[in-house]
Order: structure tokens, then C-alpha cells, then sequence
């Protein structure tokens, strides 16, 4: 669909990628702050549960000092590449169902792991304005496709199928990439962000575990957007 000259596609990443952190409304910039302390504790929570750990083993823990691994595990000791550490970390945001639910269902553990894996020493300013471009890509995102419930009652995943643009328009904003399909093509990269969309019914066959280990699935959207970036 256009609006004017553009796509409504080309609008939002034509917004967030020249989003300055002056212009955000002081009430946007409140509730980003309160979303990333709240996600922040509710991954230091879940860090030492099960699914995480199990997720930690499978990529593999870093030593400080190896290549590429500069990204904090939250609540342990180990470093990762950061789209490693995005998986993980969104994991054990999600481990206890402690995590924020508003945007995409549960943004704060989509986009907030994002954001921190891939802003390691940069300004808290920049962080910020990347928190509410995912959240607000994130929900609008949701909204087309009919709003939370009418969504999640046909068996989707909103975190997954919205929250994978949420996490690419997070890294977009962090990056200034004024590509209008960024978005599209960064949470498009990986077969996770179809894979993230089945049915409950189909990710609840993969383990006892269920729910954290369904969401472990859709966090890979916020690995995505956390691969190194490759300039044209």
C-alpha cells in the first residue's frame, strides 16, 4: 500500500532511520527506560532455567578474549557474538514469564536483546530511540494483521510474526539504515522467521517445555537482525 508517494513500508523505515533521540516524546522515552530495566530483570531471572541453558550449550560459550565475542550473556559470566547473545538473552527473557506484554505481545524480549547485543559501550540515547522503533514496528506490524487476539486465536505466535519485524526495525534504527526494505529483508534472512510463525499446536509437540521453548524459536528473529552487517 502507498501513502502518497511512498509504500507504508518505505514511511516507517524512512522515519526511524532519521529518528533523532531529541524528538521522541518524553513519554515514549519513560516508557523505553522502564521496558529495558524490566526486560533486563526478568532475563537475569530466567538466566539460570533450563531452556536457556540449554540454549547457551548449543551455540557455545565464549571465552572474553575470542574473536567476536564481545556481547554479555545476562546473568552469567559467559560472552557471545551478538546474535548469539540476543538468542539467548531473549530466551531467558521469556524462561518465567516475567517479560513486558504490549507492541507485539512480547516485545521487551524480541527487541530489547537485540538492541543490547548489538550496542555494547554505545550511547544510552541511541539505545533508546532503537528500543521504540522495535516497539512501535512491532505493534504496528501486529495491528495489520487484526490486533492481538484475533491474531493469536488462529494459533500464531505475535511475538514470532510480528515481533521478528520488531527486532529488524530495532537493529535498522541502531544502524541508520535508510533502505527501505530493511526491515523486510533483515528479519526475512532466516527461515526462523517463517519457522517462528507455525501454530501453537505444532510448537508445543517440541517439548515439554513449550512456551519457553516456542519463544526461544521466535527470539531467533532478534539474532537475525544482530548478524554482522554487510554494507552494499
Amino acid at each position: 500500500m502507498r501513502s502518497g508517494t511512498s509504500t507504508l513500508t518505505e514511511s516507517l523505515a524512512g522515519y526511524w532511520s532519521s529518528a533523532r533521540y531529541e524528538d521522541l516524546p518524553p513519554e515514549a522515552v519513560r516508557l523505553a527506560k522502564r521496558f529495558l530495566i524490566d526486560t533486563l530483570a526478568a532475563g537475569i531471572a530466567g538466566a539460570g532455567t533450563e531452556v536457556p541453558s540449554i540454549v547457551l550449550d548449543a551455540v557455545g560459550g565464549s571465552s572474553p578474549t575470542e574473536a567476536g565475542a564481545a556481547s554479555i550473556v545476562w546473568g552469567r559470566s559467559e560472552l557471545l557474538p551478538a546474535r548469539e547473545a540476543a538468542l539467548v538473552n531473549g530466551t531467558s527473557s521469556h524462561a518465567l514469564e516475567l517479560d513486558d506484554f504490549g507492541g507485539c505481545g512480547h516485545s521487551g524480549a524480541v527487541v530489547i536483546p537485540a538492541v543490547c547485543a548489538l550496542a555494547s559501550g554505545s550511547s544510552g540515547k541511541a539505545m533508546l530511540t532503537a528500543i521504540i522503533a522495535g516497539y512501535d514496528v512491532a505493534a504496528r506490524v501486529l495491528e495489520g494483521a487484526g490486533g492481538y487476539r484475533a491474531h493469536n486465536d488462529l494459533g500464531w505466535h505475535s511475538s514470532g510474526t510480528a515481533g521478528s519485524f520488531g527486532a529488524a526495525a530495532t537493529a535498522s534504527a541502531y544502524w541508520k539504515l535508510n533502505c527501505a526494505s530493511s526491515m523486510v529483508r533483515i528479519s526475512g534472512r532466516s527461515n526462523w522467521s517463517l519457522f517462528c510463525s507455525l501454530p501453537w499446536t505444532t510448537m508445543r509437540s517440541m517439548s515439554p517445555a513449550r512456551e519457553p521453548v516456542s519463544f526461544t524459536i521466535s527470539n531467533s528473529a532478534s539474532s537475525v537482525a544482530c548478524r554482522p552487517r554487510q554494507h552494499a
